[in-house]
């Protein structure tokens, strides 16, 4: 197994053959949503739990929810059918309910 090091992150949104990548930081310093034509590909940034959602807890609380805020703005006024999160596939609808339901300025 080599010792791959990387030496180099990006910081900024991109885009690159139909899929929008947003850096939105948070609970890891490089975490990226996803998007990808009426496709949100959310990753492990919020957990579905219990019929609600929580965000994740590694990582600063505060820029968690700076990146809960950006992910908002990212999503207003977008047509979205799926969200893909790490271990679930669901209607964007059911997601969003849960999602603006969710403080984002006060914690996990």
């Amino acid at each position: 197994m080599s010792n791959l090091t990387l030496k180099m992150t990006f910081e900024n949104d991109f885009a690159e053959n139909g899929i929008e990548a947003f850096h939105i930081g948070g609970h890891t310093p490089g975490f990226t949503m996803y998007l990808f034509d009426d496709l949100l590909f959310i990753c492990d940034y919020v957990f579905l739990r219990n019929g609600g959602m929580m965000f994740n807890t590694y990582g600063p609380i505060g820029e968690t929810s700076a990146g809960g805020r950006k992910i908002r703005n990212i999503l207003e006024g977008r047509t979205t059918s799926k969200v893909c999160g790490w271990n679930y596939v669901v209607e964007y609808a059911q997601w969003k309910e849960k999602f603006d339901d969710r403080p984002i300025s006060i914690g996990h």
